[in-house]
């Protein structure tokens, strides 16, 4: 397809296999409109992405962080590893524009929804590490997060707030607290909601 070879052209990437890539592209809404124009969607090499991602930022954050505990890197490797960091390196990129959605998906704002562009990603560092190796596919993804790899920020802001709180009631003996839903608002693709924690 051509606006998948464009997208690698541009990213500095070249597929032995394009079907591999063009397949990290496809979102299921755009099969499920589409069934004969693809041949599969991007799922399961998103699962495969994931664990290839985990690894390599793991590993890196490891051998940059020698002094750190198995607490402090796991807070590292979240704060790149999350939804919200994995569509911020996708967001780089400018993946959203490249993935293939159904009409519905892409009217719902879906090339920009954060756990869409970070499941992209995923997938598309899965098509690299079977097209490539492991080794072209972590040296890839590290250079595209470089930046959050050399931030060297202090541990309490790579935690997120609930996590912060649930660490701070247990050191008070407090106990753990206790979450409730008060409110859900919005359409399903975009909800708010409004929780109160009893500590």
């Amino acid at each position: 397809m051509a606006s998948a070879e464009a997208f690698a052209v541009r990213l500095g990437l070249s597929f032995r296999d394009p079907a591999l890539l063009e397949q990290a592209l496809v979102h299921s809404s755009y099969l499920h409109e589409h069934p004969g124009r693809v041949a599969a969607h991007n799922e399961r090499l998103e699962l495969l992405g994931d664990s290839v991602i985990n690894l390599a930022i793991t590993e890196e954050l490891f051998r940059r962080h020698p002094a750190d505990d198995e607490g402090t890197l796991t807070a590292r490797r979240a704060a790149i590893v999350s939804t919200s960091g994995l569509a911020r390196l996708a967001g780089r990129i400018e993946l959203g524009e490249a993935l293939m959605l159904g009409e519905g998906e892409a009217a719902r704002s879906g090339r920009r929804r954060p756990s869409l562009l970070a499941s992209g990603l995923e997938a598309l560092v899965g098509a690299i590490y079977l097209d490539q190796g492991y080794p072209a596919a972590a040296a890839w993804l590290l250079s595209l997060a470089e930046d959050e790899l050399v931030r060297d920020r202090p541990v309490a802001t790579l935690k997120s707030p609930k996590s912060r709180l649930q660490e701070l009631t247990q050191g008070e003996a407090a106990g753990r607290p206790v979450y409730r839903l008060v409110d859900a608002s919005g359409p399903d693709h975009a909800r708010t909601f409004e929780v109160e924690v009893l500590v």
